[in-house]
């Protein structure tokens, strides 16, 4: 018996969603700027599209910037992308689609927000980089762990 191809392909990446609100601008521009405080959440989603072996996978994140308390600015961007992926398991799909997708998209969301902020007037945000895969494995853990408890 074949076993069947498998096809993984980034069909399109592109911005879903991008706020960008700086709080009592221009004030916060005439004051003494130091480097904000940022507030950082991260949430992945994916959803199968209506044509067969395609996905699209978002990365959602919203930061809130503050110096010594005081907000000085809010970001909410969606980055997304539609990924086929053909020819892969029930249990082959959630690692590429929670772990490898948002990998290759979270370059971009960083370019985003890095721009927003430039375009604002704001000093560009090095965010970190994220380990999905851990992020996935630890996902399934706290699954594991919630199925675990015997009542």
């Amino acid at each position: 018996m074949e076993t069947p191809q498998k096809l993984f392909n980034v069909d399109r990446v592109y911005v879903k969603k991008a706020v960008f609100e700086p709080i009592d601008a221009p004030k916060v521009f005439r004051e003494q700027m130091k480097s904000p405080e940022a507030k950082v959440e991260l949430k992945v989603s994916n959803n199968k599209l209506e044509e067969e072996a395609y996905y699209e996978v978002i990365i959602a994140m919203t930061i809130s910037g503050k110096i010594d308390d005081k907000e000085i600015f809010n970001i909410a961007v969606e980055q997304a992308g539609i990924f086929k992926l053909l020819g892969f398991t029930d249990t082959e799909r959630p690692p590429i689609l929670e772990a490898l997708c948002p990998s290759i998209l979270y370059p971009y969301l960083c370019q985003v927000i890095s721009n927003l902020l430039v375009l604002g007037s704001f000093m560009p945000l090095h965010l970190q980089p994220i380990n999905f895969d851990a992020l996935y494995q630890q996902k399934l853990a706290q699954a594991k762990e919630k199925t675990d408890i015997v009542v």
